[in-house]
């Protein structure tokens, strides 16, 4: 028997974004999904009402704080200084209803395998036709008929393939059946990312090796695991010489980068007017410094200096969506637009959710670090399936516990 849950739940997640109403200045625009979510959100809040109990986890009780500075901060911001943009932090609800799917999605006694199976191996295939010219992509600017030179598989954009590849890494490092599936699945992800040129998924990828060879606490056991993946590893350092990631990284460790960086820190001058980046500029134009920290040089720095502005910019931060599509930096981006209040409550919530299980772990790790260089908790389906996770585990750990009190001995329990 087919089971639709499974089926709509590998089209929200394997499906190419397209757009059916557009929303001016930003990517992102109505989908078919989100009819589908909204309809959710309809039903699973009648079951709740229905029900009549409502318990709360710890984590999801870290999220609906989250939304609501988020939601008072912006308001605060659209108010008082005509800044900001409502549209944002409804998509963050709209990010946590995968919290209550994948809540669902345990409740029904699905197992995660065959859902993971599929938006692996489905963003493999189509990211190797990609690569090698056959097929294009739908990104966020719309179908692009040539992706070769960064490949996306079925998500957004490059940086949304590695967000994406470091969660299926992290669920194959924990529940594989064994470790032919865990090398072959974590190398054909690092492979991959090394090839599409995402840097900061790399750097997660080998996080959360690192964290899962010492998830154990055992040094004898860790050093077994890191001796396991050692070919894994020596074929990725001998791919990176020649991958995207090496091309991209010429001038990563140039002085002039720190340099030029300080220099405009010092001379940029910032207003309480939300900055137009065509207009702002970059770094250098020149070869000189790296072009990925040119591109985000001047965005961080007006960014920061901004949110120094005043006290309410520091505690509730400038406002959701004041920085557009994109200020290309997740941590940066929270603290300035939603302030330290909304910056620690969504620190809260990753550390709460990591601890339903140790994919949660090494999920909320991979979030943590794509987001230093990226606006990672922005991304659709990044943030979906990684929500996603962390609502199935939570429901597990629930279950799993009840039924272990239900098994103990009626005289024991007082």
């Amino acid at each position: 028997m087919i089971n639709i849950w499974r089926v709509l739940l590998i089209g929200i997640f394997c499906l190419p974004k397209i757009n059916l109403v557009e929303v001016d200045n930003f990517n992102a625009g109505i989908r078919i999904d989100d009819i589908f979510i909204a309809a959710f959100a309809m039903i699973y809040a009648a079951h709740v009402v229905l029900a009549k109990k409502l318990s709360i986890t710890p984590a999801e009780r870290a999220f609906f704080i989250f939304l609501a500075i988020i939601t008072i901060g912006t308001g605060f911001n659209a108010l008082f200084f005509d800044r900001g943009s409502v549209l944002f932090p409804l998509r963050m609800m709209e990010y946590f209803l995968f919290f209550y799917m994948g809540w669902m999605y345990f409740s029904g006694r699905n197992e995660l395998k065959t859902l993971v199976k599929f938006l692996f191996w489905g963003n493999v295939v189509v990211a190797f036709l990609q690569l090698i010219g056959l097929l294009g992509g739908f990104t966020v600017y719309g179908y692009r008929s040539d992706v070769s030179e960064r490949v996306i598989g079925l998500t957004g954009g490059p940086w949304e393939l590695g967000m994406v590849l470091n969660l299926a890494s992290s669920y194959y490092l924990i529940k594989a059946k064994n470790n032919k599936i865990r090398y072959l699945t974590f190398g054909i992800s690092t492979f991959l990312i090394l090839a599409n040129g995402s840097r900061m998924s790399l750097m997660a990828q080998f996080a959360i090796l690192l964290y899962y060879f010492f998830m154990s606490g055992d040094v004898i056991k860790a050093g077994k695991r890191m001796i396991a993946f050692v070919p894994a590893l020596l074929l990725v350092f001998l791919f990176i010489q020649d991958s995207g990631v090496a091309t991209r990284s010429e001038n990563l460790a140039n002085d002039q980068n720190i340099e030029i960086f300080t220099e405009s820190f010092s001379n940029l001058q910032v207003s309480e007017v939300p900055p137009q980046w065509s207009t702002l500029g970059q770094l250098s134009h020149g070869d000189e410094i790296d072009a990925s920290w040119s591109m985000r040089g001047l965005k961080w720095i007006y960014a920061f200096k901004m949110w120094l502005l005043n006290p309410a910019n520091m505690l509730w931060g400038v406002g959701m969506g004041v920085f557009g599509n994109a200020l290309d930096g997740g941590w940066l981006r929270l603290l300035s637009e939603t302030g330290i209040l909304g910056f620690a409550i969504f620190a809260l919530f990753l550390i709460r959710s990591a601890k339903a299980d140790n994919v949660c772990k090494l999920v909320a790790a991979a979030l943590a670090v794509n987001m230093l260089f990226i606006d990672m908790h922005m991304a659709y389906k990044a943030m979906s399936i990684s929500i996603f996770f962390f609502g199935y585990y939570s429901k597990k750990k629930r279950v799993e516990l009840r039924e272990s009190i239900n098994a103990l001995p009626s005289a024991g329990i007082r």
